[in-house]
């Protein structure tokens, strides 16, 4: 066989598996720019290895947590997000699935957000760093066990109201009870409607009072009725990342509010109620030493923050 002859043999034979395999779809996904201040225009763009099939479509995960759709044509296609709620590095995910939801290729990337100072409004943070000060000249607000508002100086309270969101932030105790900051949890959500397409797994933290899942800690919670309420929940990713202080490193939170880490100088996670779409297996936390989000596996056992509005 010359080579000639041969090259034509192999040619055929990559055809041949080229149109009887899966759909592979994607060659290579980039974003531009690589690193931007927060408020920057990011612009992810997807190149494909043919055209997209009928009834195909392409999913992008920016980092939140939350899948977009990309649109194009032909083997191109692109998403532009301008980005504030996110902060430090970012995953994205991009997927192709066919008409019945089944990812048939994936690819991944990184991109930077960094701190701007006249961007802290959309991140639910002061814009003037002298606002977060001793003398309680912030837009916290200290809440007591029955849920009425306190001074900013009383050294007791229970809760943080967020006057920018109108949240209520659960605050934890040292007291090994209940809301002891040292419990952690597993993540748990029977509910299918939220909980990404797998319910968890139940108690399967170390805590006291309640079985050791996410659940399970927010049935006991609204059950007593913390802070005067009961409609206590898991805040979203974006809910927890807007108490993130970017000015404030390990921790990245106001500590004049929110003193109850269990260890400041540690990444210590806190799970939040929104799952990890292209993982069902896996739900999105953040953690106070740098303010960064990631998924993990809903097994793991993490701390817990509770909110309400």
């Amino acid at each position: 066989m010359t080579r000639n002859q041969a090259s034509k043999l192999l040619a055929m034979g990559s055809l041949l598996f080229f149109t009887t395999s899966a759909y592979s779809g994607i060659d290579y996904a980039t974003v531009s720019p690589i690193v931007g201040v927060s408020g920057t225009t990011f612009t992810f763009n997807v190149t494909l290895d043919r055209s997209l099939p009928k009834n195909h479509k392409i999913l992008i995960d920016v980092g939140n947590g939350t899948f977009l759709p990309m649109k194009g044509t032909g083997t191109q296609y692109r998403l532009s997000q301008k980005m504030y709620t996110l902060i430090g590095k970012q995953d994205y995910v991009v997927g192709i699935y066919d008409s019945q939801g089944t990812l048939q290729s994936r690819d991944s990337g990184s991109y930077t957000i960094k701190y701007r100072q006249d961007s802290l409004v959309a991140l639910g943070t002061p814009k003037d760093p002298s606002t977060h000060n001793q003398n309680g000249d912030s837009h916290f607000i200290k809440i007591n066990h029955v849920g009425d508002e306190i001074d900013a100086n009383a050294p007791d309270w229970r809760c943080v109201k967020d006057t920018h969101s109108g949240l209520m932030w659960e605050i934890k105790t040292t007291d090994f009870g209940l809301h002891d900051q040292r419990h952690t949890y597993s993540w748990y959500n029977p509910n299918d409607k939220y909980n990404g397409g797998d319910a968890g797994t139940q108690n399967g933290g170390h805590c006291v009072d309640s079985q050791c899942d996410t659940a399970s800690y927010l049935k006991e919670v609204n059950a007593i009725g913390y802070c005067g309420y009961h409609n206590w929940r898991l805040p979203t990713v974006d809910e927890l990342q807007s108490i993130v202080d970017y000015q404030r490193y390990s921790p990245s939170i106001n500590t004049v509010y929110f003193p109850d880490l269990h260890d400041p100088n540690s990444e210590q996670k806190f799970w939040t109620a929104s799952p990890y779409l292209d993982d069902k297996d896996s739900a999105w936390f953040i953690t106070f030493y740098d303010g960064y989000s990631n998924a993990s596996h809903k097994r793991n056992h993490f701390s817990i923050r509770l909110v309400r509005e």
